[in-house]
Formats: structure tokens, C-alpha cells, sequence
């Protein structure tokens, strides 16, 4: 029997719905708006390639590098500074939820005494939830697969990365893993509803997934009066120029309708979708969110930054793109009470 059930930490305006969870991270491994420039969360595991290594996965664009590959429609860069972007994002939810979003793995990672539990993570970027996650559960063996190689090349035991493009079919026999993971994966995905059968045929029965994504435009937070619309027009031009672009290429990013892809799909049961806010500043007047919210609004300017190239490359002029980045950049360091939603949905592969 299927159980659909949903929880919305938005609660009030001080944060007290989503205090994050107490972690032995550094507080300096979040980096704030004075810090927003290139290098500043740059991570020593990551080892760099070759540079005869490069013209194989990368190409250079005005200064900014590329996944190489010519079927790919992921949008952004792979660069360090992308990188930076992802591991930012990585901590606040880790600081947010745990790295195991609050227990939504434990049914999947129970310790089996007659074999290793198997988990795959689809575009796993520079492998940060991956190799979290393998000290979290030391029992089971992780794949992370990417596009390009970016995480680590000396993992732990229980780790290994791949490059592999999420939409082909990927190598492993039916019923493999135990849980599968997909965190910020829509800007890389043709066709959601063909990288969830392939989901399904990864996973056994009783198997896990597990969707992480993004809505397509900020809100404002309910303590709040107006809209966002009103609020902040600029951002919403922003990413509706955005949307539009990739819708063009075939890409939707609006992860509010991932859960109904998934239970459309009829691959799977007792789904549960849960949705929480990240703040976008520091106004919320909690020490901690105020962190958190202060990293995030340097990780989206440095996602509006990495679209130039898609900008250009659609035919805005260099004029247009720094007024459109710039008014958004400038908009969500001035108003208060923007937040950005998450969507994550847990389901049991029936």
C-alpha cells in the first residue's frame, strides 16, 4: 500500500522550522558573501587532472570550462568555481537535514550479515554526498557517476567514481543497488521519465530511490507580505529567461513536479515528499540560518555567473547579459525574505 505523505518546514520567519542539525563541520567550510570570489572553498582531495587529460572531458569557453561532450545538455560549467557552487550547496543541506536527510536512508542501508548494500549516485559532481556518506554507512559500497571527473581520484575502500553519461543506459545488471540516489540532476537529464525506468531497472525490489531537486524560482517566505513578483522582479526575469532557454534545449528544471513524475511512473510505492526552504540572506534571526542563507546567496551568484556562456550562446548580447545578472545579483542582495525550495521525495521501488 502506498503512503504519500508531506512535510513543509516552513514554519516562521526566525527559522525555528528548519534550525539545522548539529555537525562537526567547520564553520568556515561555508563561505559567506564577503568571501564570494574564486578559490575560497577549494577542496585538497580534489586532484587535477593533466593538462593533456583535459581536451578528453573539458572544453574552455571564455575562461570557463565545459563537459566536452557533444550530446551533453547540462548548461553550467565544471570548473572550480562550479565545483565551489555544488560543495556550498552539499553543507547547507548536510547542516540542514544530515547527510542522510534526516534517516531517509536508513531502511535501504540496513546491514545486511549476507551481502554489501550497493548505492549509486547519478551525477555526483565532485563526489561530496558520496564520500559523506561512505563514513555514515561503512558497510555498504558506493558508485558516484559523472560526466566529467571531478571528484576525487583516491577514494575511500568503499567508494568508486565513474564517468558515465545518465542518459544512456548504464552498465550494471537489473536489480543491483539498494538505493539510488539523484541530487540536482535536472539540468543534466533529456528525458526524467526514461532516467527513472532506468532507476527502476537498478534497483531490486524493495529497493530506494531517492530525488533531490530544486524549484525553478525563488519565493518569498510566508512572514512576509507580497509576492515575488512584486518583491523581486529581477529574479524572476532572471530565471524565467533561464527556464525558457533550457526549455528550448529540451530541459526542465522545475523539481515541485519530480514527485509526480515519480508516482506516475508506477515503478514505486510508499512515496513520502517532503519540502523545506533555504533562505537567500541573512534575515531570517537565527545565527545558524543566517549562515546558511548568507552561503546560499553567494552559491546563486555564482550559478548566474556559470549561465553567461548559455546567455551568449542564445543570443543575448554581452550588454544584456551583465544588466540581467547584475539586477539579479543586486536584487537578492537587498531584499529580504527570499527562499528557495527543495523537494525531496523517498520511494520504494515496488
Amino acid at each position: 500500500m502506498s503512503a504519500n505523505t508531506t512535510s513543509n518546514s516552513q514554519n516562521n520567519g526566525n527559522g525555528a522550522g528548519l534550525i539545522p542539525r548539529p555537525i562537526e563541520d567547520d564553520p568556515n567550510d561555508v563561505t559567506t558573501d564577503e568571501e564570494d570570489g574564486p578559490g575560497q572553498l577549494s577542496d585538497s582531495s580534489l586532484e587535477e587532472l593533466q593538462d593533456n587529460d583535459f581536451p578528453a572531458y573539458f572544453t574552455e569557453r571564455n575562461g570557463r570550462l565545459y563537459p566536452s561532450e557533444a550530446n551533453s545538455v547540462y548548461s553550467l560549467p565544471v570548473d572550480t568555481p562550479e565545483q565551489e557552487r555544488y560543495t556550498v550547496n552539499h553543507i547547507m543541506l548536510k547542516r540542514i537535514l544530515g547527510v542522510d536527510y534526516q534517516g531517509a536512508t536508513d531502511s535501504a542501508l540496513t546491514p545486511d550479515p549476507t551481502r554489501s548494500r550497493r548505492v549509486l549516485d547519478l551525477c555526483c559532481g565532485n563526489g561530496k554526498w558520496v564520500l559523506d556518506m561512505a563514513v555514515h554507512a561503512p558497510h555498504a559500497q558506493f558508485v558516484g557517476v559523472d560526466i566529467v571527473p571531478i571528484a576525487t581520484r583516491y577514494p575511500p575502500d568503499n567508494v568508486q567514481f565513474e564517468l558515465l553519461d545518465v542518459n544512456s543506459d548504464l552498465r550494471w545488471d537489473n536489480g543491483h543497488f539498494d538505493l539510488v540516489h539523484a541530487r540536482d540532476v535536472l539540468m543534466a537529464v533529456k528525458d526524467y521519465d526514461v532516467l527513472l525506468h532506468e532507476v527502476a531497472r537498478l534497483l531490486r525490489p524493495g529497493g530506494q530511490f531517492l530525488s533531490v531537486e530544486w524549484s525553478n524560482q525563488l519565493a518569498v517566505h510566508i512572514s512576509f507580505p507580497g509576492n515575488i513578483e512584486d518583491i523581486a522582479p529581477a529574479t524572476v526575469h532572471f530565471f524565467d529567461t533561464v527556464h525558457h532557454i533550457l526549455a528550448e534545449l529540451g530541459v526542465d528544471i522545475d523539481g515541485s513536479r519530480v514527485s509526480a513524475n515519480i508516482t506516475a511512473s508506477n515503478y514505486f510505492t510508499d512515496t513520502n515528499i517532503r519540502q523545506i526552504y533555504v533562505p537567500v540572506g541573512t534575515w531570517s534571526q537565527n545565527a545558524q540560518m543566517d549562515e546558511i542563507g548568507s552561503s546560499f546567496r553567494t552559491a546563486l551568484k555564482r550559478m548566474a555567473r556559470g549561465f553567461r556562456q548559455m546567455f551568449l550562446d542564445y543570443g543575448l548580447s554581452d550588454d544584456e547579459v551583465d544588466v540581467l545578472t547584475a539586477a539579479f545579483i543586486q536584487e537578492i542582495q537587498m531584499v529580504d525574505g527570499l527562499v528557495a525550495f527543495v523537494h525531496i521525495t523517498s520511494a520504494e521501488r515496488r
